[in-house]
């Protein structure tokens, strides 16, 4: 995880005949060494780490040398050079106390994926008002459309509803998030928790040739058109659905107030609140490690956005409710596949009524220890203490 051009000057400021020292401290599946190198009683990972040319992978955990390469990298944090030259610091989650009960409660009801974000949370829509939703879009472009906005008229505020102009040309109903200037308004769509700037893809306006599938996506579960790891494609589909694909990291759409426009009080969120809830997955821990979670939430995107699913509330947190998330045609556990496929750890609760699905948990894990799948490709890499630094056994 280093950034190569900028390390080579540091590890080779002499001719490349160094002494140096090697600390192996094991072996990979193809026969490759792992350890540590030492240049004049310095460990080179700790310097690469402190002068922010490399970050610290969740596999050092278990070395001798972590709590140094924790020490460097939070000095280098601070300075916010190079890798860490966009780094902002993350607020840490308050878990709320959960109160007992005799027998986990298992209600499910079909909920349809519209997005996901990079922290692996979600937001769906519940498909028994998703008729309602589409008829107050329809009514409201219609108004629209016989009483455009002025340009320029609506003055944002934070916290305020309004209509905003989607990349697809069509209005929809948004949240001011943050306002900059009038020609940096964030805004979040609340019927879909759609997001169209930033992260790993690269935005695509829509073309004469793209696919405008999606029709009865509640019924058939089918959408035209391919979802790429490295693009970002918004689909316009019949419905009126804004509908965008990306890999990474997730941020609000950035507007000109020229964009926005004031809600009409006919489609206020007093007539339906707004669709678009956000969810986490319950018993897993996300990885901490960037491209460890970048694969989670790769896998998430091509299984479930924009499809039907079955949603069961376990239990609340201070963000949001942690649920479980089923397939609707197989009702098998999405969360329980990611840890079956080692892409998530589990989050072990002591609630009596969980201790059966945790116990399922617990033993996929196993399984994907044993097969060395992604996060264990090396091993069990978490040490004793390992709650120290955010993960649990």
């Amino acid at each position: 995880m280093a950034d190569l051009y900028h390390c080579l000057p540091l590890a080779c400021p002499l001719p490349t005949t160094l002494t140096v020292e090697v600390e192996v401290e094991s072996m990979d599946k193809a026969g490759n060494f792992i350890g540590w190198l030492h240049m004049d009683g310095a460990n080179l990972s700790v310097l690469l780490v402190e002068h922010a040319l490399s970050k610290v992978h969740f596999t050092a955990e278990r070395s001798s040398y972590y709590k140094s390469l924790l020490s460097a990298e939070e000095t280098a944090k601070q300075k916010k050079e190079k890798v860490w030259a966009h780094y902002e610091e993350q607020p840490v989650e308050e878990v709320l106390p959960v109160l007992e009960e005799k027998e986990r409660s298992a209600s499910y009801k079909p909920v349809f994926v519209t997005e996901i974000t990079d922290d692996l949370h979600f937001y769906v829509q519940d498909v028994e008002t998703g008729t309602q939703l589409e008829k107050l879009m329809e009514n409201m472009r219609n108004d629209i459309a016989s009483h455009p906005p002025v340009e320029g008229s609506y003055a944002p505020r934070r916290g305020e509803f309004c209509i905003a102009k989607f990349v697809d040309g069509e209005w929809y109903r948004a949240r001011v998030e943050k306002v900059e200037s009038p020609a940096k308004v964030h805004v979040f769509y609340i019927d879909y928790g759609n997001v169209s700037v930033g992260g790993h893809g690269v935005e695509e306006e829509p073309t004469a040739g793209a696919p405008l599938a999606y029709e009865k996506v509640r019924e058939s579960h089918v959408i035209e058109g391919q979802h790429s790891k490295e693009t970002s494609t918004v689909i316009k589909s019949k419905s009126g659905r804004p509908q965008h694909y990306f890999s990474g990291s997730q941020q609000r759409e950035i507007l000109p107030s020229t964009r926005l426009g004031t809600l009409p009080p006919a489609f206020s969120t007093r007539v339906l609140p707004a669709q678009a809830t956000e969810y986490a997955f319950a018993f897993i821990q996300v990885p901490q490690d960037e491209d460890a979670r970048t694969d989670a939430v790769d896998s998430v995107v091509r299984d479930i956005q924009n499809t039907q699913c079955l949603l069961n509330v376990e239990h609340l947190s201070a963000s949001c409710p942690h649920v479980t998330l089923q397939f609707a045609d197989s009702k098998g556990d999405v969360g329980l596949g990611l840890v079956k496929e080692g892409l998530v750890m589990v989050e072990v609760r002591k609630e009596k009524q969980f201790q059966k699905v945790i116990t399922e948990y617990l033993n996929a894990q196993e399984s994907a220890k044993s097969a060395r799948l992604n996060l264990w490709r090396y091993g069990d890499f978490r040490a004793d203490d390992a709650d120290e630094f955010g993960y649990s056994r």
